[in-house]
Protein backbone atom coordinates (compact mmCIF):
# COMPACT_ATOMS: atom_id res chain seq x y z
CA UNK A 1 0.00 0.00 0.00
CA UNK A 2 1.03 3.63 -0.44
CA UNK A 3 0.71 4.52 3.25
CA UNK A 4 0.34 2.72 6.60
CA UNK A 5 -3.26 1.80 7.34
CA UNK A 6 -3.77 4.26 10.17
CA UNK A 7 -2.87 7.07 7.77
CA UNK A 8 -5.31 5.73 5.16
CA UNK A 9 -8.03 5.96 7.80
CA UNK A 10 -7.09 9.58 8.45
CA UNK A 11 -7.28 10.31 4.74
CA UNK A 12 -10.71 8.69 4.56
CA UNK A 13 -11.99 10.85 7.41
CA UNK A 14 -10.76 13.98 5.64
CA UNK A 15 -12.33 12.82 2.38
CA UNK A 16 -15.63 12.16 4.15
CA UNK A 17 -15.70 15.68 5.55
CA UNK A 18 -14.53 17.34 2.32
CA UNK A 19 -17.09 15.58 0.10
CA UNK A 20 -19.82 15.28 2.75
CA UNK A 21 -20.11 11.55 2.15
CA UNK A 22 -20.49 8.69 4.64
CA UNK A 23 -17.23 7.49 6.11
CA UNK A 24 -17.74 3.95 4.78
CA UNK A 25 -17.96 5.36 1.23
CA UNK A 26 -14.79 7.35 1.79
CA UNK A 27 -13.03 4.25 3.12
CA UNK A 28 -14.07 2.30 0.03
CA UNK A 29 -12.75 5.07 -2.24
CA UNK A 30 -9.40 5.05 -0.45
CA UNK A 31 -9.26 1.24 -0.70
CA UNK A 32 -9.95 1.31 -4.45
CA UNK A 33 -7.20 3.86 -4.89
CA UNK A 34 -4.87 1.38 -3.18
CA UNK A 35 -5.89 -1.39 -5.57
CA UNK A 36 -8.49 -3.19 -3.44
CA UNK A 37 -12.16 -3.80 -4.23
CA UNK A 38 -13.40 -2.20 -1.02
CA UNK A 39 -12.24 -1.37 2.50
CA UNK A 40 -13.34 -4.79 3.72
CA UNK A 41 -11.09 -6.34 1.08
CA UNK A 42 -8.17 -4.20 2.21
CA UNK A 43 -8.81 -5.10 5.86
CA UNK A 44 -8.89 -8.81 5.15
CA UNK A 45 -5.53 -8.56 3.38
CA UNK A 46 -3.67 -7.46 6.50
CA UNK A 47 -2.96 -9.31 9.69
CA UNK A 48 -3.50 -6.36 12.00
CA UNK A 49 -6.43 -3.97 12.05
CA UNK A 50 -4.25 -0.93 12.68
CA UNK A 51 -0.60 -0.02 12.69
CA UNK A 52 0.99 1.27 15.87
CA UNK A 53 1.43 5.02 15.85
CA UNK A 54 5.10 5.74 15.09
CA UNK A 55 5.60 7.53 18.42
CA UNK A 56 4.87 4.27 20.21
CA UNK A 57 7.50 2.12 18.56
CA UNK A 58 10.59 3.35 20.36
CA UNK A 59 11.23 4.83 23.78
CA UNK A 60 13.64 7.74 24.33
CA UNK A 61 17.16 6.39 24.19
CA UNK A 62 16.21 3.73 21.66
CA UNK A 63 17.57 2.76 18.28
CA UNK A 64 14.96 1.55 15.81
CA UNK A 65 15.30 -0.18 12.45
CA UNK A 66 12.51 0.39 9.88
CA UNK A 67 12.83 -2.24 7.18
CA UNK A 68 10.95 -2.85 3.93
CA UNK A 69 11.40 -3.52 0.25
CA UNK A 70 11.15 -0.44 -2.02
CA UNK A 71 7.72 1.15 -2.23
CA UNK A 72 6.33 -0.43 0.93
CA UNK A 73 6.21 2.71 3.10
CA UNK A 74 9.38 2.82 5.19
CA UNK A 75 10.22 6.40 4.18
CA UNK A 76 6.66 7.53 4.83
CA UNK A 77 6.75 5.84 8.23
CA UNK A 78 9.98 7.63 9.13
CA UNK A 79 8.66 10.99 7.98
CA UNK A 80 5.44 10.60 9.97
CA UNK A 81 7.46 9.66 13.03
CA UNK A 82 9.62 12.78 12.60
CA UNK A 83 6.68 15.06 11.83
CA UNK A 84 4.72 13.93 14.87
CA UNK A 85 7.75 14.66 17.04
CA UNK A 86 7.89 18.22 15.68
CA UNK A 87 4.19 18.66 16.34
CA UNK A 88 4.70 17.55 19.94
CA UNK A 89 7.41 20.18 20.50
CA UNK A 90 10.56 18.15 19.87
CA UNK A 91 13.19 18.57 17.19
CA UNK A 92 13.45 16.14 14.29
CA UNK A 93 16.46 15.67 12.04
CA UNK A 94 16.26 13.86 8.72
CA UNK A 95 19.57 12.68 7.30
CA UNK A 96 19.30 11.35 3.76
CA UNK A 97 21.51 10.23 0.92
CA UNK A 98 18.47 9.23 -1.13
CA UNK A 99 16.09 12.20 -1.22
CA UNK A 100 16.30 15.87 -2.15
CA UNK A 101 14.98 18.52 0.20
CA UNK A 102 12.10 19.46 -2.16
CA UNK A 103 11.13 15.78 -2.39
CA UNK A 104 11.07 15.42 1.40
CA UNK A 105 9.03 18.59 1.75
CA UNK A 106 6.62 17.42 -0.94
CA UNK A 107 6.11 14.13 0.89
CA UNK A 108 5.35 15.99 4.11
CA UNK A 109 2.85 18.19 2.29
CA UNK A 110 1.10 15.12 0.88
CA UNK A 111 0.96 13.80 4.44
CA UNK A 112 -0.84 17.00 5.50
CA UNK A 113 2.19 18.19 7.51
CA UNK A 114 2.53 21.71 6.06
CA UNK A 115 3.18 23.13 9.52
CA UNK A 116 6.12 20.77 9.93
CA UNK A 117 7.71 21.82 6.62
CA UNK A 118 7.96 25.43 7.84
CA UNK A 119 8.92 24.61 11.43
CA UNK A 120 12.35 25.59 12.75
CA UNK A 121 12.30 22.34 14.72
CA UNK A 122 12.78 20.34 11.50
CA UNK A 123 16.31 19.85 10.17
CA UNK A 124 16.97 18.24 6.79
CA UNK A 125 20.58 17.28 6.12
CA UNK A 126 21.60 15.88 2.73
CA UNK A 127 25.37 16.12 3.15
CA UNK A 128 27.40 14.00 0.72
CA UNK A 129 29.39 11.28 2.41
CA UNK A 130 26.94 11.12 5.29
CA UNK A 131 28.12 8.88 8.12
CA UNK A 132 27.81 8.49 11.89
CA UNK A 133 30.51 11.08 12.63
CA UNK A 134 28.60 13.72 10.71
CA UNK A 135 25.26 12.76 12.26
CA UNK A 136 26.73 12.93 15.76
CA UNK A 137 28.26 16.34 15.04
CA UNK A 138 24.85 17.69 14.02
CA UNK A 139 23.04 16.28 17.05
CA UNK A 140 25.28 17.67 19.75
CA UNK A 141 22.48 19.88 21.09
CA UNK A 142 19.77 17.20 20.94
CA UNK A 143 17.34 17.05 23.84
CA UNK A 144 15.46 14.09 25.36
CA UNK A 145 12.62 13.06 23.07
CA UNK A 146 14.17 14.49 19.90
CA UNK A 147 14.18 12.25 16.83
CA UNK A 148 16.61 11.52 14.02
CA UNK A 149 15.85 9.60 10.83
CA UNK A 150 18.71 8.08 8.83
CA UNK A 151 17.89 7.28 5.19
CA UNK A 152 19.27 4.78 4.80
CA UNK A 153 21.38 2.42 6.90
CA UNK A 154 23.32 0.61 4.16
CA UNK A 155 24.69 3.86 2.71
CA UNK A 156 26.49 4.98 5.86
CA UNK A 157 29.78 3.36 4.92
CA UNK A 158 29.77 3.99 1.18
CA UNK A 159 32.63 6.42 1.78
CA UNK A 160 35.77 4.29 2.16
CA UNK A 161 37.09 6.66 4.80
CA UNK A 162 34.09 5.99 7.06
CA UNK A 163 34.30 3.34 9.80
CA UNK A 164 32.69 -0.09 9.27
CA UNK A 165 28.91 -0.13 9.40
CA UNK A 166 28.68 -1.94 12.73
CA UNK A 167 30.99 0.59 14.39
CA UNK A 168 28.88 3.46 13.09
CA UNK A 169 25.61 1.97 14.31
CA UNK A 170 27.20 1.27 17.70
CA UNK A 171 28.06 4.96 17.97
CA UNK A 172 24.56 6.01 16.95
CA UNK A 173 23.09 3.74 19.62
CA UNK A 174 25.41 5.27 22.23
CA UNK A 175 24.31 8.75 21.11
CA UNK A 176 20.63 7.84 21.44
CA UNK A 177 21.23 6.55 24.96
CA UNK A 178 23.35 9.52 26.01
CA UNK A 179 20.92 12.15 24.71
CA UNK A 180 17.75 10.18 25.55
CA UNK A 181 16.63 10.77 21.98
CA UNK A 182 15.24 8.34 19.41
CA UNK A 183 17.05 7.37 16.24
CA UNK A 184 15.48 5.37 13.41
CA UNK A 185 17.52 3.86 10.59
CA UNK A 186 15.64 3.02 7.41
CA UNK A 187 16.90 -0.24 6.01
CA UNK A 188 16.88 -2.16 2.77
CA UNK A 189 15.50 -5.69 2.76
CA UNK A 190 17.20 -8.28 0.60
CA UNK A 191 15.24 -9.18 -2.56
CA UNK A 192 15.48 -12.85 -1.60
CA UNK A 193 12.74 -12.15 0.95
CA UNK A 194 10.20 -12.01 -1.89
CA UNK A 195 10.91 -15.65 -2.68
CA UNK A 196 10.81 -16.79 0.94
CA UNK A 197 7.03 -17.18 1.28
CA UNK A 198 7.02 -15.06 4.45
CA UNK A 199 4.32 -12.41 4.84
CA UNK A 200 6.74 -10.00 6.55
CA UNK A 201 10.50 -9.59 6.55
CA UNK A 202 12.43 -10.28 9.71
CA UNK A 203 15.90 -9.31 10.85
CA UNK A 204 17.53 -12.09 8.85
CA UNK A 205 16.20 -10.39 5.69
CA UNK A 206 17.94 -7.08 6.45
CA UNK A 207 20.53 -6.38 3.81
CA UNK A 208 24.04 -6.70 5.28
CA UNK A 209 22.67 -8.06 8.56
CA UNK A 210 25.82 -10.17 8.81
CA UNK A 211 27.87 -6.97 9.03
CA UNK A 212 25.64 -5.57 11.76
CA UNK A 213 24.85 -8.38 14.15
CA UNK A 214 21.52 -8.48 15.97
CA UNK A 215 22.39 -6.73 19.21
CA UNK A 216 22.51 -3.10 18.12
CA UNK A 217 18.84 -2.21 17.59
CA UNK A 218 16.26 -2.10 20.36
CA UNK A 219 13.34 -2.76 18.02
CA UNK A 220 12.62 -3.36 14.36
CA UNK A 221 9.51 -2.31 12.47
CA UNK A 222 8.86 -4.21 9.24
CA UNK A 223 6.38 -3.41 6.47
CA UNK A 224 5.18 -5.37 3.44
CA UNK A 225 2.00 -5.07 1.36
CA UNK A 226 0.02 -3.40 4.13
CA UNK A 227 1.21 -5.76 6.84
CA UNK A 228 3.35 -4.45 9.65
CA UNK A 229 5.26 -6.01 12.50
CA UNK A 230 7.09 -4.54 15.47
CA UNK A 231 9.59 -6.82 17.17
CA UNK A 232 11.97 -6.39 20.07
CA UNK A 233 15.56 -7.34 19.39
CA UNK A 234 18.15 -8.50 21.89
CA UNK A 235 20.55 -5.76 22.83
CA UNK A 236 23.92 -5.69 24.47
CA UNK A 237 22.86 -3.09 27.02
Amino acid sequence: MTYPIYLLKRQARRLSRAKNIPLHDALDQIARREGFQAWSHLSSAITRQADPEPNLVSAPGGLLLIGARPGQGKTVTGLIWAADAVRSGHRASIFSLEETEPAIQARLLRLDRRDVVTSDRLQIDLTDGLDADHIISRLGAAQPGDIAIVDYLQLLDQNRRSPPLRDQVTRLRALAQEKRMRIACLSQIDRRFELSGKSLPDYTDVRRADALGANLFDKAYFLHKGRTGLVALSTSG
